[in-house]
Parts: structure tokens; C-alpha cells; sequence
């Protein structure tokens, strides 16, 4: 018969089949064991006809026959058989769960391994992508310094261009200072244009170049530029006397316009007498009259007066030859 304790509504898991199979294994034990010993007492007990079963006394249970017992055995077989069944496919499902979980044990191994990989892969290019960035910020202040030394090379191109173009503008100015000067030693004696007498000689250039030139500034110049070519002339030694003479004559008018005492004048003169007569030595000479001497006859003219025969004012100074005679004597006023 049926064990009521067996019958389940709802699937078993592999646990409570396993715990069931068990005690049904153990319920057809039992009853194999006693079927064997009713076997072995000669077979079931003869049952009389018309002969009503005896009663039993209160809690006293009737004892199952032999073929009662084997049905319940046989029930319980198929119990047992049932639930083997059962246990094994319950066996396979796990086996197949336990093959699906290595499988996905495997695969999480294998993708825990590709993630390790891919990390390390990760990790890699970011340091091949910093190494990158850096090459690149590398790149970038190379290309700095290499506009820096491109800009560096063509400002050194450009001053190079305005060192040339000042170098050839020096050039000219050289070549022009040049003919300046050799034009200047062909205006002006060579001691106007020493510092101690360029004063003289710039406030000359000053008066010949304004607007309203005196006359005496300009008749002066030229008589300078007249006296500077006779001395390079090497024939008549007339022109150098003569020169001297109208040197000396614009020489008084030009310092006279420039309000100079009779003094201050023949100061001035006899400084310039001096550097002339180093520059002529041999081929003539000069003397300057000074006011408040007495007046010589020998080497000066002038108009007798009543009184006092002392200088009062010069005009000229007296011009010797190389042998000290006086050709153009000295022009004073008593």
C-alpha cells in the first residue's frame, strides 16, 4: 500500500529525494526481511472457512499477511524506483549544473585573464600615451625654440642688412670725410683746424653761412683761401707776400666787426703770426705793430701827426721776404 508520508505536491529537491530514498530503502528492507521470514515458517497460515477473524483487544493491531506485505513491498519498490528516478535526474541536473558552472569557472579564468591582460594592456598605453603627450609637448617647445632661433636668425639677418647698409653709409661718410678734409686742407691752413685756433675757424663758417653774411667774415674766408694756395705755390714767391698782406688786412676789419679792442686785435693777430710764420719759414715772415709802441718807420706807414708819435690803431701787419726785408710794410694810425 501506499505510504502517505512519501506523496509530495510539489518537486522534492535533491536533498529531501535523497532523505526520502533513504527511508523508503530502509521501509523495503524491512519488509523483504520479513517476507523471507515468513518464507522460511512454511508459507502464509491457513484461513478457515466461515471462521471470523478474531477480535482484537483495544490497541492491539491485526498483523499483515504475506500478501499484503508484498504489496506494500512492491509499493515500495516502486516508490524507491520512482524516486532513484528522480534522484538521478536530479544527479544529472547538477552534474549539468556542475559542468555549466566549470564551463563558467573556466570562462571567468579565461575573462580574468583577458581582463589582467587588458589592464596591463590599459596600463600600457597610458604610459605609451604619456610618453606620447611628453614626445608631443617636446615636439611642441622644440618647435618653440626652433621658431625662436628662426626668428633669432632672420632679426640677425635684418641687423646684419642694417650693419651693412650703415657699414656702406659709413663708407660714404669716410669717403665724403675724406674729400672734406682734403678739401678742407686745400681752404684751410693747417693750424686753423688744430683745437686752439678751430674757434677762429667756426666762427668764420658760422658768419659766411648766415643768412646776412658780413662782408668781412667773407672777404677774410677768401683771403685765407687765397694765402693757403700760394703757400703750396711753388713759383713767384710775390703771390705768397702779397697774400699775407690782404690776409693781414681782412684779418683787423673781420676782428674790428667783431667788436674787438685795438688790444684784443692785435693779440689775436699775433697768434696767428706766429703759426704763419712756422708754417712759411724760409720763404716769409710777419710782425704785428702793437698799439701804444711808437711807431717805426723801417717796417711801418703811416700819417705824420703833431704829438705823440704811438700806435693808436693797426690795419695791416708788415710782410718780410726770406731774407727779412720788409715788402708790405705794417699800415698804423698815430
Amino acid at each position: 500500500m501506499n505510504n502517505p508520508a512519501l506523496t509530495t505536491a510539489a518537486p522534492p529537491t535533491l536533498e529531501a529525494i535523497w532523505g526520502k530514498l533513504q527511508e523508503v530503502e530502509s521501509l523495503v528492507a524491512n519488509v523483504r526481511n520479513e517476507v523471507a521470514h515468513l518464507s522460511r515458517e512454511g508459507g502464509s497460515p491457513p484461513v478457515a472457512e466461515n471462521v471470523s477473524a478474531p477480535e482484537l483487544s483495544p490497541g492491539e493491531t491485526e498483523s499483515p499477511t504475506v500478501d499484503e506485505t508484498r504489496s506494500a513491498s512492491a509499493v515500495l519498490e516502486s516508490e524507491r524506483e520512482k524516486m532513484q528516478s528522480e534522484l538521478d535526474e536530479k544527479r544529472a541536473e547538477l552534474n549539468a549544473v556542475k559542468s555549466e558552472a566549470e564551463d563558467a569557472r573556466a570562462l571567468l579564468t579565461e575573462l580574468e585573464t583577458e581582463t589582467t591582460a587588458a589592464q596591463k594592456s590599459f596600463v600600457e598605453i597610458a604610459r605609451q600615451q604619456r610618453e606620447a603627450e611628453q614626445v608631443i609637448a617636446q615636439s611642441a617647445q622644440a618647435r618653440d625654440q626652433l621658431a625662436a632661433v628662426e626668428e633669432g636668425r632672420a632679426e640677425a639677418g635684418r641687423k646684419l642688412e642694417e650693419l651693412r647698409a650703415k657699414e656702406a653709409e659709413y663708407a660714404g661718410y669716410r669717403d665724403g670725410h675724406a674729400a672734406a678734409q682734403q678739401l678742407l686742407a686745400r681752404i684751410w691752413p693747417a693750424w686753423l683746424v688744430t683745437p686752439e685756433f678751430s674757434r677762429w675757424r667756426v666762427q668764420i663758417e658760422d658768419a659766411i653761412h648766415a643768412v646776412n653774411a658780413p662782408p668781412a667774415a667773407t672777404l677774410l674766408f677768401s683771403a685765407l683761401h687765397g694765402y693757403n694756395a700760394a703757400l703750396r705755390e711753388a713759383g713767384d714767391s710775390r703771390v705768397l707776400l702779397d697774400s699775407l698782406r690782404e690776409l693781414s688786412r681782412r684779418l683787423f676789419a673781420w676782428l674790428k666787426e667783431l667788436g674787438q679792442s685795438e688790444e684784443e686785435a692785435a693779440a689775436v693777430a699775433q697768434a696767428w703770426a706766429a703759426q704763419i710764420n712756422r708754417e712759411c719759414a724760409g720763404k716769409a715772415e710777419v710782425e704785428v705793430p702793437l698799439p701804444g709802441n711808437p711807431a717805426e718807420a723801417g717796417w711801418m706807414l703811416f700819417a705824420p701827426r703833431t704829438g705823440s708819435a704811438d700806435i693808436v690803431s693797426v690795419q695791416t701787419w708788415c710782410v718780410r721776404d726770406a731774407q727779412k726785408r720788409p715788402i708790405n710794410k705794417a699800415q698804423v694810425t698815430l
